[in-house]
This record gives C-alpha cells, sequence and structure tokens, in this order.
C-alpha cells in the first residue's frame, strides 16, 4: 500500500519503539491509515523482544477502544443478542 499515512504509521512503529501515538481524528480515513501501516509494522518486525513485550497504546487506538479493562465495555457479539436487525427491517419483529 502506498499512501502517506499508512507509511507514516508504518515508519512510527519503530521510530516510537512500538508505541502507538496516532495523532489523527478517530475514524477519519488518515486515522485508520496511519494505524494499518502500524499493525503491518508490528506484524512485519523482525525484532523479537519486540514480539514478546506486549506494544503499548495511546488512548486513541484500537487497544483502548476495544479493550475490556477500564470504563468501556467489551464488544458483544450479535449473535448473542436476541434482537434481530433482519427480521425488524422485515416488520416481522
Amino acid at each position: 500500500m502506498d499512501n502517506e499515512f499508512y507509511r507514516e504509521g508504518f515508519h512510527s512503529f519503530f521510530l516510537d519503539d512500538g508505541h502507538l501515538n496516532n495523532p489523527y481524528p478517530i475514524s477519519s480515513d488518515a486515522y485508520n491509515l496511519f494505524e494499518r501501516g502500524w499493525v503491518q509494522a508490528l506484524k512485519r518486525s523482525d525484532d523479537t523482544t519486540s514480539r514478546n513485550r506486549s506494544a503499548t497504546f495511546s488512548d486513541n487506538s484500537f487497544q483502548g477502544k476495544y479493550s475490556e479493562s477500564g470504563e468501556r465495555k467489551a464488544h458483544t457479539s450479535v449473535v448473542d443478542s436476541s434482537y434481530n436487525a433482519y427480521a425488524a427491517a422485515k416488520g416481522k419483529d
């Protein structure tokens, strides 16, 4: 992928020693591309020390959004829910 934000995120993994500090607004294209680049750098890293230690994340990262700890609730599976969006859309709820 050849994108300015992706490359910036990819390089920031190595420059910030594995810390994710995404400077872009959450849910923006720039934010998502930056994070995608950072994660790809994490996956491709040959540094065994970075793979053995847990990466650190800012509050503005996907770890913070999807973490089960803290005040945020974990994502619940649609399968576990009794609500059927398809039936509701068809008026059969």
